[in-house]
C-alpha cells in the first residue's frame, strides 16, 4: 500500500489492518475518512450522456419549443432554438446541481446519471410533450 495523491486505498479488511498497524503510536489520535469507491461515468456513458443532449434539443425545435418557451427567459433573447450545449446547460445541470450539488458532468457516476436522465425525460414528456430516449450502448 502507498500513499496515492493524498489518500490510501484500501481494498479489503486485510488491507485495512495492515494499513493501521504500520501507523506509528505517535501519530495517533489522527482523522480518516472512509468513503465507498463508486463507478465513474464510462467513456461509452460520457459520449451517451453528450448524444442524448443532441437527440434532446433536436426533438425539442421538432415540436417548436424554443429556449425561451420552455425556460422562461427575457423576451430579448427572442425564439431561439436549441442546440446540445443548451440542453447542458439550462436543462441536465440544472437537474443535476438540484438532485446532487454536483457541477461537472465528469463528476457524477453511473447511477446519477441514470436518476439525472429520469427526472428530465419525466419533465421534458409532462411540460414539452417531448419523450427521447437515452442512447443505448451501441449508440455512443
Amino acid at each position: 500500500m502507498n500513499l496515492d495523491q493524498g489518500y490510501w486505498y484500501v481494498k479489503d479488511r486485510r488491507w485495512l489492518e495492515q494499513w493501521t498497524a504500520s501507523i506509528p503510536e505517535e501519530c495517533f489520535p489522527f482523522d480518516f475518512d472512509v468513503r465507498k469507491k463508486v463507478n465513474p461515468r464510462t467513456p461509452k456513458q460520457n459520449n451517451a450522456i453528450h448524444l442524448y443532449f443532441q437527440m434532446l434539443s433536436k426533438d425539442l425545435n421538432d415540436q417548436a419549443w424554443t429556449v425561451s418557451k420552455l425556460i422562461e427567459l427575457t423576451e430579448t433573447l427572442g425564439e431561439v432554438p436549441w442546440t446540445p450545449y443548451m440542453v447542458k446547460e439550462l436543462i441536465w445541470r440544472k437537474i443535476q446541481v438540484a438532485l446532487y450539488d454536483i457541477e461537472s458532468t465528469t463528476k457524477i457516476d453511473t447511477k446519477q446519471i441514470n436518476k439525472i436522465y429520469s427526472v428530465v425525460s419525466m419533465n421534458m414528456a409532462k411540460i414539452a410533450g417531448v419523450s427521447t430516449p437515452f442512447p443505448s450502448a451501441d449508440d455512443a
